[in-house]
């Protein structure tokens, strides 16, 4: 596709608000997936806390971490280009030709190393520093986040037709996304970023909202369970805005690559 064929594509206004639209009307869908993810996240911390899970590094949980939002995302690519994926699914499960390969590839691991590596991997290496002594401005330890977090946006961007492509049955690695992505590359990183920040400003609110929450029990000096519970809620709904801001990037990547590739769904595969 020329470039010639780009300014048919639908502005990134409009992919915003077709995306809130989209994730308004499938709550059942986002929720059956990000409800169990939220629960295992929010979990972890206290399964380590009281000895039911090995203490694991930073690293490990961030790793771990990195490899359930790829999961999620890529989930999110099925139901944004097939809107019969739960009907398609079922059919090449009984068929037994589901494409398990498409997220056990060499390329699917790249993308989480990368993506493991431009997020968790940079907030992880910075902490060690500061933890090993490293002092730095305060304003720096307060801006690594979003520095780190516009950084992913900027560079993660370039690669995001990946996933569509994998979930597409293309065949590409991230090093064919990024060559494949010129044209709309510019599109791409401005949609990440503008994901990178969504997800800061709701992050921020959740925190927020968690701490004025803690601050006002203990002032009524609430028990410890409470203020855990309290830590614990956060953790969930904090979980959850994030992956809501993954359900509109991938509708709006989604909606890019198809305008870009002209790639139209396969039909579905007739029951045996």
């Amino acid at each position: 596709m020329t470039d010639a064929a780009l300014p048919s594509s639908p502005s990134l206004a409009v992919l915003i608000g077709a995306a809130f639209r989209d994730w308004l009307s499938h709550q059942a869908r986002f929720w059956k997936l990000t409800v169990p993810a939220a629960l295992l996240l929010a979990l972890l911390p206290y399964a380590v806390l009281l000895g039911w899970l090995p203490q694991a590094s930073p690293w490990v949980q961030s790793g771990v971490r990195a490899f359930i939002d790829v999961l999620v995302l890529y989930q999110w690519f099925k139901h944004a280009l097939y809107d019969d994926w739960r009907v398609r699914r079922s059919l090449l499960l009984q068929q037994k030709k589901f494409p398990w390969r498409a997220f056990l590839s060499l390329g699917f691991v790249a993308f989480w190393a990368l993506h493991f590596a431009l997020s968790y991997g940079i907030l992880s290496a910075w902490r060690d520093l500061v933890s090993g002594g490293m002092q730095a401005p305060l304003a720096l330890q307060l801006a690594i986040v979003p520095l780190k977090e516009l950084g992913l946006a900027a560079a993660f961007g370039s690669f995001m037709l990946f996933l569509p492509a994998r979930v597409a049955h293309l065949g590409w690695t991230p090093a064919t996304a990024f060559r494949r992505a010129a044209g709309i590359r510019l599109q791409l990183i401005a949609v990440t970023v503008l994901w990178a920040l969504l997800s800061l400003v709701l992050l921020w609110s959740v925190d927020l909202l968690t701490v004025y929450v803690e601050s006002r029990l203990a002032l009524v000096q609430s028990s410890e369970r409470a203020m855990l519970l309290v830590d614990f809620e956060g953790g969930l709904v904090g979980v959850a805005v994030d992956y809501l801001a993954y359900y509109l990037l991938a509708y709006i990547v989604a909606r890019l690559f198809v305008a870009w590739t002209g790639w139209t769904p396969e039909p579905l595969p007739a029951a045996s």
